[in-house]
């Protein structure tokens, strides 16, 4: 019988393998499959992929100004 993966075990598993990026996420959103998106205190945007436990930086700032 196959697990079910949820959202927030994909969750636990980016801060367990980015023990230094987990203190600065504030908020983290389901985004595609096994992919949540994370909003970062400093306004950066970034997705981790269960899949292949990547996490990729996006371009785009989620607030506007510094």
């Amino acid at each position: 019988m196959q697990k079910k993966i949820t959202w927030n075990m994909i969750f636990d598993d980016f801060k367990r393998r980015h023990p230094n990026l987990r203190k600065q996420v504030i908020h983290w959103c389901p985004l595609d499959y096994l992919t949540i998106e994370l909003f970062f205190k400093d306004g950066q945007k970034g997705k981790y992929t269960y899949f292949d436990h990547k996490m990729v930086w996006s371009q785009d700032r989620w607030m506007k100004g510094e």
